[in-house]
């Protein structure tokens, strides 16, 4: 499969044919095995490797099919232990049924940072359904161990690549093409390939100088970010040199709505990202709506859990990409 590459994957891969040889793969500890036991798992290993391999490779299909093009953008890494566990054991291509809900399970997940608050034992349950159990229903309602009809975390307050609720927004703003300043086509995978190789610096702020709401530092919002297609030069120099023959395209690919181009256009840093914070959410809405995942309660920002020890967007050995 062009540009996947995943035997860069030690820590999934260890977990999924862990899963595959029926151990726990947050728990098992070698050398404390007896000896039994251990014979009994090795001759599980080779069908275990295979059976990961596979299920590595269709999980990255399943991923690039919902725009999570590269490991930058994998709002968690156990989603790719999970998404892996289920295609190697499922035999033959996943029915609709099964399809609707790993997309919903794997969006849900994302965008209520559900992993970053569980212990290991609570994670092994999801992992265990989605291995054993769902691949042999047609039509499966759930995934034991969550609650799907959570209620997504508000729109993330800063913009940190490191939070999976952040890697979310981004790959909802990633699912159409971005038009640079000549108004020429950039495709998402390309957005992305730059998200990969540049990761924060891929997007770059619109306005410096934005004052506070209160305690809300809007400057540091991902409404004050686009994605860098400028060539160098500033992002609101850019925006505001527009000709209005090729503006609205632009900026509509940019999510960049009247009302906030009219606040730039005014010198209302505050109300350039208030505005386009309004327009990020409601395309966050839609696209929830679209995965089945249900809106946050809250139309206001709210601080996002950084996710330091999830390795999949933070380490250059663990990777669904290629060179």
């Amino acid at each position: 499969m062009t540009g996947v590459q995943t035997c860069a994957l030690p820590i999934s891969v260890l977990y999924i044919i862990l899963l595959g040889m029926d151990l726990d793969p947050f728990r098992t500890e070698w050398d404390q095995l007896a000896k039994d036991t251990q014979t009994s798992a090795s001759a599980k290993l080779p069908r275990a490797i295979e059976a990961a391999k596979d299920g590595l490779l269709r999980a990255v299909e399943f991923l690039r099919e919902e725009g999570i093009w590269n490991r930058r953008l994998l709002p968690y890494s156990m989603q790719l232990v999970g998404l892996a566990g289920f295609f190697s054991t499922r035999i033959g291509p996943a029915s609709e049924g099964q399809k609707r809900l790993l997309r919903r399970w794997l969006w849900a997940t994302a965008f209520t940072e559900v992993f970053g608050g569980l212990n290991p034992s609570r994670i092994l349950v999801q992992l265990t359904d989605l291995y054993k159990n769902i691949p042999h229903q047609q039509e499966p309602e759930g995934v034991e161990g969550i609650d799907l009809d959570l209620s997504a975390h508000p729109f993330p307050e800063r913009h940190d690549m490191r939070s999976a609720r952040v890697r979310a927004l981004l790959c909802a703003m990633l699912r159409r093409p971005v038009l640079n300043p000549r108004s020429e086509e950039i495709k998402p995978e390309r957005m992305a390939q730059d998200v990969l190789e540049r990761g924060p610096d891929s997007l770059v702020k619109v306005c410096f100088n934005v004052p506070k709401i209160g305690k809300t530092s809007l400057s540091s919002s991902p409404a004050n970010r686009v994605f860098d297609v400028g060539e160098g030069t500033p992002a609101k120099k850019w925006i505001l040199a527009l000709g209005p023959l090729m503006r609205v395209e632009i900026l509509r690919s940019h999510h960049i709505s009247d009302g906030a181009l009219q606040a730039l256009i005014d010198g209302d840093h505050a109300r350039f990202v208030t505005e386009r914070s309004q327009t990020l959410m409601a395309l966050e809405r839609a696209f929830m709506a679209e995965k089945g995942v249900s809106p946050p309660i809250s139309n206001q920002a709210a601080a996002s859990a950084i996710d330091v020890e999830d390795q999949a967007p933070l380490s250059e050995t663990a990777s669904i990409d290629g060179e």
